[in-house]
């Protein structure tokens, strides 16, 4: 399965929101680079299959600043 980066995520708590909203409509997801490492901040990457539901869901809890834009994403 294919896994797209959507976007950088901020803090613990950004985290742990983002992971319970994908995780409640069944979205294929990992967080990548949760290693604590300076300057690394952890990246949410989506299975491409469920990309544009991931992201139009990112974009109605709040998350329109932070998902990357849909060119970016490879979506129409």
């Amino acid at each position: 399965m294919s896994l797209v980066e959507i976007m950088i995520l901020e803090d613990a708590g950004s985290i742990s929101f983002v992971e319970n909203v994908l995780r409640s409509e069944n979205i294929v997801f990992r967080v990548a680079g949760d290693d604590h490492s300076p300057g690394r901040r952890p990246r949410l990457l989506v299975a491409k299959d469920d990309l544009e539901h991931a992201y139009n869901l990112l974009i109605e809890i709040g998350f329109e600043k932070r998902v990357y834009s849909k060119p970016r994403l490879g979506l129409q």
